[in-house]
């Protein structure tokens, strides 16, 4: 991948900078996949800056920047944009305050840009664009790893959930007709979706359920990748009804996924104490086997009360997914009946 994108701009360096360019931009080259590696790419919403200037002269707008001598010493980043500058010294500049117009010192210096998921490089009065062929990528210099995941947890909701495919799943239900849950299902719900995640996660990565996080409960599913600082937690929350014999009944509704996401946050927060440099996201998966008109005793059900749920997407109150930039959109699992 790499190698069909450097086929477009490597050219465009070095008509414009020559061989100056090219040892610019063959840094540059050497950096950018190593900072990835502390830094995910797929959850930055503002702008990534990487610059190597021809003459090695700092630049003016970063005197205020943070000189590293490793990627290990980098400050813990906000959301803000991020302008790094590589000096010949193999130490970097790093600012989230510089306001840097990529075309304007581009003039002086090789300059890479990563933002909506778009690379570009830019180098003289010239710029191209980085090819991206692979789906999943939002870098061709990183390692799908949060991308990953949100993927595994899509199929999953598709081909395993939806209509209980997976035969640990099927543990989870009361019945063939899977009308109602078991006393306790979210065990199983844990173990089924850990083990899809063990066969599906690419890379040098570990999923471990029950993993604890802070002093009082245990994430359900941890996802933790080697030879990077990336970090998941996976909080699960189970919807409709359980029981254990055919006179009472437990029911959860819209409220227990509204639980499960501030207790998610609670637990992203704890986390972002005791490991500040990881880059840990949230993902609230919610299995919603919610049916109309469901009584401790119902054994059959039609289709009208079976799939009354089917699109019942669930307000959540506050919107962490909206307001934080380490927690996922909740993804809300629909398990389907079967109906008379």
């Amino acid at each position: 991948m790499r190698e069909l994108a450097a086929a477009v701009y490597s050219r465009m360096v070095e008509a414009s900078h020559g061989e100056r360019g090219t040892r610019a931009l063959r840094a540059l080259l050497e950096f950018v996949p190593a900072f990835y590696r502390h830094v995910a790419p797929e959850t930055r919403r503002a702008r990534i800056l990487v610059l190597k200037h021809l003459e090695d002269a700092p630049l003016g707008a970063l005197n205020a920047a943070v000189q590293c001598s490793s990627l290990s010493h980098m400050p813990v980043f906000s959301d803000d944009e991020v302008v790094v500058q590589l000096l010949q010294s193999g130490q970097f500049l790093v600012s989230q305050t510089a306001d840097i117009d990529p075309v304007q010192v581009a003039q002086d210096c090789v300059v890479y840009t990563y933002e909506n998921r778009t690379e570009m490089f830019y180098a003289g009065s010239a710029s191209s664009p980085v090819i991206n062929p692979a789906e999943g990528y939002a870098s061709v210099f990183a390692i799908p790893t949060f991308d990953d995941l949100k993927l595994a947890l899509n199929e999953y909701r598709d081909k395993q959930a939806r209509r209980t495919s997976c035969r640990i799943l099927t543990e989870a239900w009361k019945g063939q007709k899977r009308i109602i849950f078991r006393a306790g299902p979210e065990p199983t719900m844990r173990n089924s979706l850990a083990q899809f995640l063990k066969a599906c996660l690419r890379g040098n990565v570990e999923v471990r359920p029950e993993q604890v996080v802070d002093d009082s409960h245990p994430v359900d599913i941890k996802v933790t990748w080697f030879m990077s600082n990336r970090l998941a937690l996976i909080e699960i929350k189970w919807l409709g009804a359980s029981g254990k014999s055919t006179r009472t009944l437990v029911r959860h509704g819209d409220s227990r996924a509204r639980d499960g996401a501030k207790q998610l946050a609670d637990y992203l927060d704890g986390n972002a104490v005791q490991a500040p440099r990881q880059e840990t996201r949230g993902y609230l998966v919610v299995f919603d086997g919610r049916r109309g008109r469901v009584k401790p005793w119902t054994r059959r059900i039609n289709h009208a009360d079976g799939f009354k749920y089917e699109r019942a997407e669930i307000v959540f109150v506050p919107k962490y997914h909206e307001t934080r930039s380490d927690f996922e959109v909740p993804i809300r699992m629909f398990m389907e009946p079967v109906c008379d």
